[in-house]
Order: structure tokens, then sequence, then C-alpha cells
């Protein structure tokens, strides 16, 4: 592996097997081992020759912080993309420096409208435990994994407390359907039904071959 360091240690890792044939993938280095993964998906970015940063997924702990989420980015940008910036003038490099996290750095478009309708039209209180609300959960959970675009628990947990996207629930209203995010403990479970979930579909597929 060819390592870069400065503000961290970073080694590009070979695809460790088919699930990932359609991504770049770096390692973030700490005390000599994998810290982080950071993943750049390639796949039909010919035509328009645009990569970005898809998603950054911790190996050492079960989760990352914002805080760490966007330390590993910038050391990333910093140490990688500033290093090619400095030699090659053959690309453009674009940054990016709203607060707001933008999900399709992470999932599909189709993928998202999904998540968006479920979010919009599942009670609040009970996260995907009715039928109706299960299905359209369910519906983005399988789009992701056939994109190969998956949300780490912890972004996704993030994303789907976010008032700033979802939105915020006035006072007084006392409905549990709408366009306002999720709270935080049902956030979390259902990036734990996600995570889960995920699991076995991609176990699925690698045992099965589709």
């Amino acid at each position: 592996m060819k390592t870069c360091a400065g503000q961290g240690v970073w080694a590009y890792s070979s695809n460790e097997n088919r699930d990932w044939d359609k991504y770049l993938i770096f390692n973030y280095m700490k005390d000599l081992k994998i810290h982080s993964k950071l993943f750049i998906y390639f796949k039909g970015r010919e035509i328009d020759g645009v990569l970005s940063v898809g998603n950054i997924v911790p190996q050492a702990d079960d989760s990352l912080s914002m805080d760490e989420y966007n330390d590993i980015l910038d050391s990333f940008r910093s140490v990688v993309i500033g290093n090619y910036e400095k030699n090659y003038n053959n690309i453009t490099i674009e940054y990016n420096n709203s607060n707001v996290f933008d999900p399709l750095s992470v999932i599909s478009d189709q993928a998202l409208r999904m998540l968006e309708t479920f979010c919009k039209t599942s009670n609040k209180s009970t996260g995907s435990h009715h039928q109706s609300d299960r299905d359209a959960w369910y519906d983005f959970i399988i789009q992701t994994v056939k994109d190969e675009q998956i949300f780490d628990g912890n972004t996704l947990s993030d994303f789907l407390s976010d008032e700033d996207y979802l939105g915020k629930k006035t006072i007084g209203y006392l409905r549990v359907i709408g366009r306002f995010a999720w709270s935080n403990s049902v956030a979390k479970d259902l990036a734990t039904e996600y995570a889960d979930a995920v699991s076995i579909l991609q176990y699925y597929r690698e045992k099965n071959n589709v």
C-alpha cells in the first residue's frame, strides 16, 4: 500500500471483496492500526467525471461522532487531496464548506427519495413498527444495498434527527406524522435496525453470489 503521512496517516487499500469493487478505499491509520475507512464511489462516474467522498466507516469503534467524522474528512482533504492538488493539475477540486449535511454524498437520489417518503409519512413515535411504515423503511434499506451506497449507523442516526434538514416540530403540534425530524432515541433505534438489516442482506448477497 502507498502511504501518506502528515495530519494523520493514510494508506490506499486494494478492494477487499467484490462488494466494494465500485469504490476507492482509503484506510485512516492510528497507532499502526486501521481506525476508519473512507469510501469514494466511482461506478458510473466516468460520464460526468465527478468523484466525492461517499462515507467514512469506523473500524476501531462502533461509531464516529460528527466531530470525529469531520476531523477525518479534514485530514483526508489536507493529506491525500492536498498532496495530489499540489503535484497534479489534471483535476479540479471543489470544497464544500457548508455545515449542512448532504445525504447525496452517501446515498443515491432514489434512495434519498425513499428515505424522505418514510420520514414524511411514518409515525415518529414508533419508528418502523407499523406495517405500512415498515414497508417504506425496508424499501429504503434494500435500495441502499442494491446501490452499494451504505450509511454508517452514526451518520444515519444524526441525519434522522437533523432538524435543519428534516424540519423541527412546532410547539403545540400534537400529531406524530409530518415534516419534522425524529427524536434522538428513535433515530438511534432506526440506525441500529438499518445496520443489522444491511449486514444480513450483504451476507445473503455474498453467500448466494447475487
